[in-house]
């Protein structure tokens, strides 16, 4: 998990810790479940070292297009060619955001319904240039985490519509 300050690492970490435990006491999930998702969060204020060997970022900033636009050239210049960038924006264009990138096949839309503990629905959505194996990586991650996906993009492997 990144934000620009600690400030903001420090409460979007206290944050999660809070609906965790909200979680485990309404039996939602288990104290193992807990302590295992706790365990693999790994907060920085270090884009660099955030991005510096992963498969998959899922950017979640608020819903302001030229700050996903910086974002996602930052993501481009470090993090490896290998990596697919998503993001979770529920309303702007997949391809103007994947314009600012040189990997325009490899950014993809994964917009997670809240509160995306309990709502296990994902949108995968194509922007014009998503390769089918970003979009089939982004469901087989989403399968994995047992959601349920639905699809906005071109008709490539499911329906749907271009974002």
């Amino acid at each position: 998990m990144h934000d620009i300050e600690q400030r903001f690492v420090d409460k979007g970490v206290n944050t999660i810790k809070d609906s965790m435990a909200k979680f485990v006491s309404k039996g939602k999930i288990t104290e193992d479940q807990n302590k295992g998702a706790l365990n693999r969060l790994i907060p920085t204020t270090d884009l660099k070292a955030a991005v510096s060997d992963v498969d998959l970022v899922i950017e979640a900033v608020f819903e302001d297009l030229n700050l996903k636009k910086k974002i996602f050239a930052d993501l481009d210049a470090l993090s490896p060619a290998r990596t697919i960038l998503a993001s979770n924006t529920s309303s702007m264009s997949i391809t103007q955001i994947a314009s600012t990138t040189k990997r325009s096949e490899k950014v993809v839309g994964m917009h997670f319904f809240n509160p995306a503990v309990l709502l296990k629905l994902v949108e995968v959505i194509y922007a014009k240039k998503s390769s089918d194996d970003a979009i089939q990586t982004v469901y087989e991650v989403a399968k994995k985490w047992a959601r349920s996906r639905s699809s906005s993009g071109k008709t490539r492997p499911v329906s749907s519509t271009i974002g």
